[in-house]
């Protein structure tokens, strides 16, 4: 795990369970709930935050004051996902598989995937 992240997991009962003793099913269940909580991992915060910088003017103030405002960054979901895909895990949600199918197509509409 990567120094830093979190190590343990408290369940709504109180348990504390240390993430890498969590079962496989354990760790996606909690990465979807965090994630329906509107939870963002450190990655996915630092990677908007760099493309917001990369934006001038009124375009930045209109993302700043919408999606980026309301991210809720969480080292949890960092470690979760580490975990995740140390062991092999899917842990995408429908949602996500169904986002990340759309964006192929779209790719491949603007001429990005010559298949």
């Amino acid at each position: 795990m990567t120094r830093g992240l979190p190590t343990t997991w408290t369940t709504k009962d109180g348990r504390v369970l240390l993430i890498r003793d969590m079962e496989d099913q354990h760790v996606i269940n909690t990465i979807r709930f965090l994630r329906r909580r509107g939870y963002c991992s450190l990655a996915q915060f630092d990677s908007a935050h760099a493309a917001l910088c990369s934006l001038q003017g009124d375009m930045a103030t209109y993302v700043a004051e919408g999606e980026f405002a309301d991210m809720k960054p969480t080292a949890w979901l960092d470690a979760l996902t580490e975990e995740a895909d140390r062991r092999g895990l899917d842990y995408r949600s429908a949602e996500d598989a169904i986002e990340e199918l759309l964006d192929d197509a779209l790719d491949d509409v603007k001429g990005g995937d010559p298949r």
